[in-house]
Order: structure tokens, then sequence, then C-alpha cells
């Protein structure tokens, strides 16, 4: 790893890491935004949940849907901030992998007295710091957002939220990083990347009406993630070491098939 070279790949995609970062402070304030106005409603809304079938309750995960942790839950950590972590960690990785070589100047980058693995993994610790750059903004943004719009974080394990939700981003980071370092293509690595998050996503969501996803249910990494409710019940150790155990063999795997591609082909 070279810093030199972690800093370029920040430097290089500065505009990048601004509107990923503005994305989530709109997302954000805007969802909260609306919080007050439940607040208000709570005991209409409460009833109004209520008369749902329980499965599209377990569904949608609105079983306190007025709480701090409920609101935050729905809103903010079942789908919207996981989703913007995996489209920022795959997006990293797929230009990480492959952006040199449909640029054409891998062949450049790699003629420098500096190994591949060295120039990759300087790029996968770049965007590392960025997903961990962008949860402690979104940590910021709840900390001094929430109270503003009466949103009483006690007893909300934001932190914990907060880690799996990195994790998440880091595994598919890793994934779209394996895959474009095997197929040297951009597209394919975030296409395929994404995909595969939106449908990891949809198995989690629709796990409560599907009898059928149970059997897969413990190898989809937003049930890693999210399964055991990080918000209410603090860190899952185990899902973040299935992300994190994840994270690291792909991007092993992704030293070794760069290393071993013809990038000149």
């Amino acid at each position: 790893m070279r810093l030199a070279l972690v800093r370029k790949t920040i430097r290089d995609r500065w505009k990048n890491l601004l509107g990923w970062s503005l994305a989530m402070f709109a997302l954000t304030s805007i969802q909260l935004y609306i919080y007050p106005t439940i607040e208000k409603t709570a005991d209409a809304m409460d009833q109004f949940i209520k008369a749902f079938p329980k499965e599209l309750i377990a569904m949608f995960r609105i079983e306190d849907y007025t709480s701090a942790t409920g609101f935050l839950g729905t809103e903010l950590f079942s789908m919207m901030i996981p989703l913007v972590f995996i489209a920022i960690g795959s997006s990293w990785a797929a230009s990480a992998a492959a952006e040199e070589e449909e640029r054409g100047t891998s062949e450049i980058i790699y003629a420098l007295p500096i190994s591949r693995t060295s120039v990759l993994l300087s790029k996968v610790v770049a965007a590392w710091l960025i997903l961990v750059a962008i949860t402690a903004l979104e940590f910021v943004i709840l900390s001094i957002g929430s109270p503003l719009v009466g949103l009483d974080l006690e007893g909300v394990e934001l932190i914990p939220g907060l880690a799996s939700c990195l994790g998440l981003g880091m595994f598919f980071h890793g994934l779209a990083l394996l895959l474009g370092s095997i197929t040297g293509k951009r597209g394919v690595a975030l296409g395929a990347a994404i995909g595969i998050g939106l449908i990891s996503f949809l198995v989690f969501s629709l796990a409560p009406l599907v009898d059928t996803f149970d059997s897969v249910l413990p190898f989809i990494p937003f049930e890693w993630a999210l399964g055991n409710s990080p918000l209410t019940d603090g860190f899952d150790w185990l899902g973040l070491t299935f992300l994190l155990s994840g994270t690291v063999l792909t991007t092993l795997a992704s030293l070794v098939a760069i290393n071993s591609r013809d990038l000149d082909a």
C-alpha cells in the first residue's frame, strides 16, 4: 500500500464523495423533517399500523413505528442507508479494479515500480476510508438533526446500527472488487454487485412472507447486517464477523485475480 496512491485516489474522486455526502445529508434530513408530523399523530398511526396483516408489519419492520428506534429503523436503516452504502462501496470498488484498464492507463500505472498488489490495496484502503467517513457523517447528521425535530435518541443503538451498514458496504465493495478484477469491466462489476445487493434486500424483506426463504436467509448479507436489529439490541458480532470475513476473503481473491490476469490483452 502507498499513502500517495491512497491520497490520489481520494483526490481524483472527490466529486463522487461530495455527491454521496450531499445525497446522504438530503435523504436523512427529509426523513427527519417528517418526524414531528408522525409524533403528533402517533396514536392514530399506531392504530392504523395495527390494522395491517402481521406479515406486512414484519416485512416492513414497523412493529413500533412511532418510537425513535422504530422510525429510524423503518425510514432509514431498513433500506435507504444500507443501499446507499452498497452503492458507494460497489462504485468505488468497480473503479478501483477496472477503471484504469478501461481508460487505457493500466499499462502506464502498472509499468511504475509499484506492484499490482500495492496499487489495488491503496485503492481499497481509500474506499474503506471513504465508507468510514460517510458513516461518521451520518452519525453527525443524526446526532445533530434528531434533537432539532424532537426525536429522542435515548435507547437508540446508533453506532451499532451504522456499524452494520458500514459492514454491508465493505462486503459489497469486496464483491465488486473481485468481479472487476476478474472481468476488467467496471460496468459488469458495478451492475452485478448492486444487483446481488438488491436481490439480497428483496429476499431479506420478503422472508416473513415466504417460508421457503427461511433456508437461505442465514446466507444473505442483509440478514447478517440487520437481522438481529442492531438499532435495538446493539452490536451483532456474529453478523459483523460474517460481513468482515467476506470482505477480507473477496479482497484477497481480488489481489490474486488482478495479479493473474493479462492486463495487456
